[in-house]
């Protein structure tokens, strides 16, 4: 997807500190990098003209970011900045009465974690590395570790996760629950290799890709549109009434 300029929209604020999470988490969002999005300037609403084409920005809803860019060929880009969580989306858009209807890929790859090798750990502890294609060490993946009959849980840092396991740890879940993916148990090798830091890289699939298959956007009078938003990731925001206003071309 092209890199995409839009107009400001909402609340201004720095989406990499301002989300209510721990310092951990956003850095780990900020490795991922599953939706980056430019830093939207500054642009005058316009009023609405006879065509439907052209650029809506969300209006009325506090620390959300939204815009739905729609082109004369039928094409559509769409993007959501809420705290240090981003989503976005493209596809095509059809007019059908007094409503829009987006269809999009069903964007259904799902993100995993597997196991990639071990190597000696520095600390001497047993370790939890997750890496990914933009980043050797991710930090604030959720992780819970069974070792020597006891669960333990917490989250990696830069240097990862040290374990208190005395033997090999026996499963390994990840996940990563301020984006609402859950724990995802990962198969290790048996018996066990040799060096304690256990290397896993993850895949974000079509995470922070919003399917918006048969999509309606409901167009009033005044050229603005009407969409109930739906979301598993941030759930303080499913079931809202959102309203985007043209903000131009």
């Amino acid at each position: 997807m092209p890199k995409t300029t839009w107009p400001h929209s909402g609340h201004q604020r720095d989406r990499l500190t301002d989300f209510p999470m721990n310092p951990a988490h956003r850095m780990c969002v900020a490795a991922l990098a599953i939706a980056a999005s430019a830093i939207f300037p500054f642009a005058g609403l316009a009023s609405p003209g006879g065509n439907i084409e052209g650029t809506y920005c969300l209006q009325g809803v506090r620390e959300v970011g939204s815009c739905f860019r729609l082109t004369p060929d039928g094409k559509f880009q769409y993007y959501l900045s809420y705290g240090a969580y981003d989503e976005q989306s493209e596809g095509t858009w059809q007019s059908d009465g007094d409503a829009i209807v987006l269809q999009t890929p069903a964007y259904d790859r799902k993100p995993t974690f597997t196991f990639k090798e071990q190597r000696e750990a520095e600390s001497g502890a047993y370790e939890i590395i997750v890496g990914s294609t933009s980043s050797e060490s991710m930090q604030g993946i959720n992780v819970r570790v069974l070792c020597d009959g006891t669960s333990s849980e917490g989250y990696t840092q830069y240097d990862g996760y040290k374990t208190d396991c005395q033997s090999p740890p026996e499963t390994v879940a990840l996940g990563i629950g301020m984006v609402g993916l859950d724990y995802q148990t990962v198969a290790l090798p048996k018996p066990a290799g040799m060096g304690k830091a256990y290397l896993f890289v993850f895949d974000p699939g079509d995470m922070g890709r919003k399917p918006l298959v048969g999509t309606r956007l409901q167009r009033d009078e005044l050229g603005t549109l009407h969409l109930t938003y739906t979301s598993t990731a941030i759930r303080d925001l499913d079931g809202m009434k959102f309203k985007y206003q043209r903000n131009g071309p």
